[in-house]
């Protein structure tokens, strides 16, 4: 028999700095860890659906991004043995790899998937070149000849091998199963008025049981450089602002981490903390601290902080970057979501090459 399903959160993204590909996941055993996480439930379709109901249901999930999603079923209206009626309801279910290019250079994605356990996937092989800011829809059926329960699927492996394609700067990684490549980002030329980035979707986010999507919080951002100096701006987009004179209690934060060579180890790195209050607290030999400038303020719901630091500080032509957001939502809550741009530099979460900056000549 030939079975088609939609994964409920995006199989492939490289959105924003990330490609993360996460083919089929086993639904019989979700990753989890710890105690606190995030699910949501998803009543059937049959009865009725209106019409564009389902698919916001979806965006609001994905822009969640719970630790797992679980479906009570009967995904299609059925009640029909016309296998051409049958066949169009499936469509809608089909799995799909979505890459997006929102980086400043063209990316050349090449893979295959590999076959195992009789299934079969349509297309086998992946060869598509991408211009800066281009997405692509791809969509992905899994095929077997026998009847497969899907929880007794092993995980599909998908290889996949990633260019950056500008010159001298290629970047390639292979890796099965998960495959993660950041595309680096321009510096741009310093102007005092320089816009910040979109609202960015977190790259993770801990304590995410107290997260509620990026209407409840999330930040923006803009990096630029002149002949001496580079310049580093956040700000967080929040619904409310938690701040105290005593910085022992929790409240909201920007936390930046900067590496001046990202060639070095991750744990060699500059910590700056940037409360409301105009309160900050630097840690870390990455860079000469007294040469380090940095301001922090709050304006309306929101936190904002500024870093200035010497361009000859910068070993090459690139540093690392990295920012977290500590949103707790009342004064009670000790243990408040904190949503990271990239993977904390600390975690297993962490993978080489995130958050590179390309300093602007």
């Amino acid at each position: 028999m030939s079975t088609n399903r939609r994964d409920f959160l995006k199989l492939g993204t490289l959105a924003g700095t990330s490609l993360a590909f996460k083919p089929f996941p086993n639904i019989a055993k979700p990753n989890i860890s710890g105690n606190n996480y995030r699910f949501v439930v998803i009543g059937d379709l049959t009865g009725g659906e209106e019409p564009g109901v389902f698919d916001m249901a979806i965006e609001r999930i994905n822009d969640l991004a719970p630790d797992f999603v679980i479906s009570v079923g009967d995904l299609i209206e059925g009640y029909t043995l016309n296998p051409d009626i049958v066949n169009k309801q499936c469509d809608k279910f089909e799995s799909s790899l979505i890459i997006e290019n929102k980086g400043e250079f063209p990316l050349q994605v090449k893979g295959h998937f590999v076959e195992k356990q009789g299934c079969v996937f349509e297309p086998s092989e992946i060869n598509e070149k991408l211009a800066a800011g281009e997405t692509k829809k791809i969509p992905v059926s899994m095929k077997t000849e026998t009847m497969l329960y899907m929880e007794d699927i092993s995980f599909p492996e998908l290889l996949l091998v990633g260019k950056f394609l500008q010159p001298g700067k290629n970047l390639t990684a292979r890796l099965p199963l998960k495959w993660t490549i950041d595309n680096w980002k321009k510096s741009k030329c310093y102007d005092p008025n320089q816009p910040y980035s979109k609202e960015q979707l977190p790259g993770h986010v801990d304590e995410g049981w107290d997260w509620h999507g990026m209407a409840d919080g999330t930040f923006k951002y803009r990096v630029s450089n002149d002949d001496k100096h580079v310049f580093i701006d956040v700000k967080t987009v929040d619904d409310v602002l938690i701040s105290e004179n005593d910085l022992s209690v929790v409240q909201d934060k920007i936390t930046l981490y900067l590496q001046a060579d990202p060639a070095k180890s991750t744990k060699d790195f500059m910590k700056i903390e940037c409360w409301a209050n105009g309160e900050t607290r630097m840690a870390g030999n990455a860079l000469k601290t007294k040469d380090v400038k940095v301001a922090c303020g709050s304006e309306g719901e929101s936190v904002w902080a500024s870093v200035k630091f010497p361009r000859k500080e910068v070993k090459g032509n690139s540093f690392r970057l990295n920012f977290s957001f500590t949103d707790p939502d009342d004064r009670i809550n000790i243990d408040p979501s904190v949503l990271w741009w990239k993977p904390n530099w600390e975690s297993g979460r962490n993978y080489p090459g995130s958050g590179i900056f390309i300093l602007n000549n």
